[in-house]
């Protein structure tokens, strides 16, 4: 999202909350007595959405704190999410896929996920403010430790099994990729390319990086389509991916002690129907602390493994998956956890004041101010010595 101060849209008002937040929350008898909203998500933390917190207070003495997403109002954002059909997409998931996710596991809603109160069509959420819960977003500047790592693993793998509960027909129909392929596949190739060249550009004045340079150079126009092979090639077999799976969409819960006591997903506009693989890759490169990443992946991908084992198995579901196939999988689309690191690091470990303008990036304009981070520099170094070693560029 481009830094900007927001305004509360005109629609979101007293009839707004009576007749869609009220009523949902069954408190429709309840006389409003006062009411609050608020930006929810600060500079940095949210890019494809407006999201707003609306604290509530009824004559019967009820307090309640939900959150209302709607389209953005900038117009660059806002023409790109509906090319890309990306509010729509979280929409479908909360009205129709998650619903069937509850019949399978007999629940009133997943375990996964905030609940959702309200909907209207294409256009606005209101979902439960987990934040009441005690939920909390762990600073995307100091990455996620094991055990949060472990956790998200676990939460990310039970999503995806339940996803191959659900008709195939249903998956394909209304997650396909539509940021890379079809409607938004051409501000996706100017959008990576973009971020690829800026990159080598910051690169080339790396002391002992220069070479990277124009290796990055000569991958740039081809990264995108790349991307799409790779979600057209063959797989063992297709789940719903978040396809957003990172810190800022990840939230937890922790006791008084400090030990992790429930694990949400939120944001859901990216969902695409290929192997899970791609969304374990995109955390992989933008999530962990450094050290987690370089030496606990097979210990994640074990951790997945078996919930996913598990969920199967409880559901009767004909599909299994071990740690050597994810791995494989892994090592053969390895060249997505590199793009996103290109694309998402800076903007990761950026702070706040230099949070990227997606309009500028994608036509080439930005300053890149956001790739001058200390933290990127290290980082994205030992990403480059990964890849080199393994021969991916």
């Amino acid at each position: 999202m481009t830094q900007h101060s927001m305004t509360t849209p005109s629609w979101l008002n007293e009839d707004f909350i009576k007749t869609a937040i009220l009523g949902e929350t069954h408190s429709d008898r309840a006389t409003l007595i006062k009411y609050h909203v608020a930006p929810a998500a600060a500079p940095g933390d949210n890019y494809i959405s407006d999201i707003y917190r609306v604290s509530v207070e009824t004559q019967d003495g009820n307090q309640f704190s939900l959150i209302v997403k709607c389209l953005p109002t900038t117009e660059y954002n806002l023409q790109f999410i509906r090319t890309a059909r990306l509010f729509e997409k979280e929409i479908i998931l909360y009205d129709s896929v998650l619903p069937l996710m509850c019949e399978l596991e007999k629940c009133v809603s997943v375990r996964f996920a905030p609940k959702c109160y309200f909907i209207r069509s294409h256009s606005v959420l209101v979902l439960d403010d987990l934040t009441r819960q005690g939920f909390k977003i762990v600073d995307r500047r100091e990455g996620l430790n094991l055990n949060h790592c472990k956790e998200a693993m676990k939460c990310l793998a039970y999503f995806h099994a339940c996803s191959t509960a659900l008709p195939k027909e249903m998956m394909i129909s209304n997650f396909c990729d539509t940021v890379y392929s079809g409607a938004g596949q051409a501000h996706a190739r100017s959008y990576v390319t973009n971020c690829v060249l800026s990159v080598a550009d910051r690169v080339d004045k790396w002391p002992g990086y220069e070479r990277f340079g124009d290796k990055l150079r000569n991958i740039a126009s081809s990264s995108s389509d790349r991307v799409v092979s790779l979600f057209n090639s063959e797989s063992p077999f297709r789940v719903l991916n978040h396809g957003d799976f990172w810190t800022n969409n990840i939230m937890f819960q922790h006791s008084s002690e400090g030990d992790i006591s429930g694990i949400k997903i939120i944001d859901f506009q990216m969902c695409r129907f290929v192997s899970p693989v791609f969304d374990i890759l995109y955390f992989l490169y933008t999530s962990p602390q450094e050290e987690i990443r370089l030496n606990h992946r097979l210990l994640l991908l074990d951790e997945y493994c078996k919930e996913f084992t598990s969920v199967a198995q409880r559901l009767n579901l004909p599909v299994s998956i071990t740690t050597d196939l994810l791995d494989k999988a892994m090592v053969e689309n390895e060249f997505y956890g590199f793009i996103n690191a290109i694309m998402m690091l800076p903007a990761v470990l950026s702070g706040p004041e230099k949070t990227p303008d997606l309009e500028n990036v994608a036509q080439g304009k930005s300053e890149m101010e956001w790739l001058s981070g200390e933290r990127f520099r290290h980082q994205f170094q030992n990403i480059l010595d990964e890849f080199e070693r393994k021969g991916c560029i």
